[in-house]
């Protein structure tokens, strides 16, 4: 493959800019393919470089989709930020969370897949400033929620998003269904069956913050 323009970012912008137009390929192929067939190939394709080029910025596949999984984590928490504010409900908190939270669909995608394989298929170096990046979200997104509720620290804060990540990781799988289970979902007797993620979702985490938050206020 000729890689044309593509020489090697020697400056920070040179190499940011180069990242941008991977991760652009990546999501371009991912709003086409299931993640599965994503494979660093048809990325290096899509962004017309060479797979060895592609791998001086991304050492694994698993290390793109974490980006991409970074950048969808802001855009939920920049959502968020914008949808609560001081002394909420408890029901309208979780109502702005839990709205904010399904319009990420990708990061619902792929959230379930963060510990299984995205981190675990990551370099030292990109697991370390991942982990400091979500840091960074966590320095923004807990004093809103401390606002917005009445979180007596930001341990309880902690130990809510502990909640919600099991509730994701759990049941975003189990709801993404196929057109073929659907079909059978839909069928007299088995409707019951099926499971809608936003409202399992949306009781979880209300359940747990009306027994952590009112019972300590009781």
């Amino acid at each position: 493959m000729i890689d044309g323009g593509w020489h090697r970012a020697r400056k920070p912008e040179q190499r940011a800019e180069r990242e941008r137009q991977i991760l652009e390929a990546a999501e371009k192929l991912f709003a086409e393919f299931p993640y599965e067939d994503v494979t660093m190939q048809r990325v290096a394709r899509e962004t017309g470089i060479s797979q060895s080029n592609l791998y001086r910025y991304f050492a694994t596949r698993e290390e793109v989709f974490l980006r991409l999984f970074r950048d969808d984590l802001g855009r939920w928490l920049d959502d968020v930020l914008g949808s609560i504010g001081p002394a909420m409900s408890i029901a309208a908190f979780v109502e702005a969370w839990t709205a904010a939270l399904l319009r990420q669909e990708r990061l619902l995608e792929l959230h379930p897949r963060l510990a299984l394989s995205l981190e675990r298929n990551a370099s030292e170096r990109v697991f370390r400033e991942t982990k400091r990046g979500f840091l960074v979200l966590l320095e923004r997104g807990i004093p809103a929620m401390r606002a917005a509720l009445p979180f007596p620290d930001d341990g309880a804060v902690l130990r809510f998003l502990e909640i919600h990540l099991g509730l994701v990781s759990g049941l975003a799988p189990m709801a993404r269904y196929s057109p073929m289970q659907e079909r059978v979902l839909a069928e007299p007797g088995l409707s019951a069956l099926r499971i809608d993620f936003g409202d399992v979702y949306r009781r979880g985490i209300e359940t747990y913050l009306r027994g952590a938050l009112e019972t300590r206020e009781s």
